[in-house]
């Protein structure tokens, strides 16, 4: 019993105060026999608890598509951490690529690391208007919006994760967002908690997902940017589902920014054809 230790110690302080030596191989003889009582009936636990501390040379990695919305991430976690934020974009069958040149840009200004990780099997999964040139961009209220990619964002943290332990990284940063999430399944706090536990479980390795912008609207988010003091970030931003530049103005993506601009009564730095 705990009290029961606490008691012979201390007996042993009063009686020898000076024989600190044989405190010290006495304490030694205990933790080792817990160690080995622990590891036996609980090799997981022990895993966890006694592992040395890791020392991180980067503190946070940053999914960076760039649209609005992972730039505002990436500005959040560069105040979180500064100087120690590098960030990953994935090429993943998109019917364009300007998002990540758009990326690459936005990256130089926040003056951190950039990647770009091919994942171009994800467009071979599924059928989908954001990864098909033939599909036109449609929404509706009854149904899911047919830019939705099956399984994009759980290829996406599963791999930013496996990058992250190699760099010794424990937080990754995503810029989902379950107000204005389009009725992707995939942007939920639900969702984000759920991988979060199963990444950390499959790679016995503790992984924390950050959505900073989860439970905000894009009107806040974008109050959140200038808060952050990096509203020019989003002149290089991309978020036109038609991969235009000036940006179309009509797609679902490019409404819903112009909606946010509005309500936070902030322009938007960016070009449109049709405003």
């Amino acid at each position: 019993p705990v009290h029961k230790i606490k008691i012979f110690f201390l007996d042993i302080l009063i009686n020898n105060p000076q024989n600190k030596i044989t405190l010290i191989i006495l304490l030694k003889k205990l933790i080792s026999r817990i160690k080995n009582n622990t590891k036996h009936k609980y090799p997981f636990l022990f895993r966890f608890q006694l592992r040395p501390p890791i020392i991180h040379l980067m503190k946070a990695l940053v999914l960076l598509s760039g649209g609005q919305d992972s730039s505002t991430c990436l500005a959040q976690a560069c105040a979180d951490f500064p100087n120690e934020v590098t960030t990953l974009a994935f090429n993943y069958g998109q019917r364009h690529t300007i998002e990540l040149e758009q990326a690459k840009k936005i990256a130089a200004l926040a003056n951190v690391p950039f990647h770009i990780i091919d994942l171009s099997y994800i467009a071979t999964l599924s059928q989908n208007a954001l990864t098909s040139h033939t599909i036109p961009i449609e929404s509706s209220s009854e149904t899911l919006p047919n830019t939705f990619v099956p399984g994009r964002n759980i290829f996406f943290l599963s791999t930013a994760a496996v990058i992250a332990k190699e760099k010794k990284i424990s937080i990754l940063y995503t810029g989902v967002c379950e107000t204005d999430y389009s009725g992707y399944p995939d942007c939920r706090h639900d969702f984000i908690k759920s991988l979060e536990t199963t990444l950390s479980l499959g790679l016995d390795y503790p992984i924390t997902i950050k959505t900073p912008l989860m439970n905000l609207t894009k009107a806040e988010t974008v109050l959140l940017m200038k808060s952050l003091g990096k509203l020019d970030w989003y002149k290089e931003s991309h978020t036109c589902y038609e991969g235009k530049r000036p940006a179309c103005g009509t797609c679902p993506a490019c409404l819903l920014r112009l909606q946010g601009f509005k309500k936070a009564n902030i322009p938007d730095p960016i070009s449109y054809e049709t405003k």
